[in-house]
């Protein structure tokens, strides 16, 4: 599982997870998942960063998928790492 984090050419900052969805066919699809990071307030005093699922699709088709509650769950907390390794470089 891979995280980045970026900011978009409109200002939104994004975390990107991309992972291999594990399946029993031989080409497992490439699933990327995006959070919008927000700050409900002012990021210097005390603020707690907000992920927001924005999407969950396949690499090479775009297709949206559904993810499983434990993939959900995987997901969340490499995305909630990165969020936080983003804020401390703010």
């Amino acid at each position: 599982m891979v995280a980045v984090y970026d900011k978009t050419a409109e200002g939104r900052r994004l975390v990107r997870v991309t992972f291999e969805r594990q399946t029993p066919e031989a080409s497992a699809p490439i699933i990327e998942v995006v959070y919008r990071l927000d700050f409900p307030g002012d990021f210097r005093i005390d603020s707690v960063p907000v992920l927001t699922f924005l999407s969950a699709t396949r690499t090479d088709t775009r297709e949206k998928v559904r993810l499983s509650d434990e993939e959900e769950i995987e997901i969340q907390e490499v995305a909630t790492n990165k969020a936080a390794e983003a804020v401390k470089d703010w």
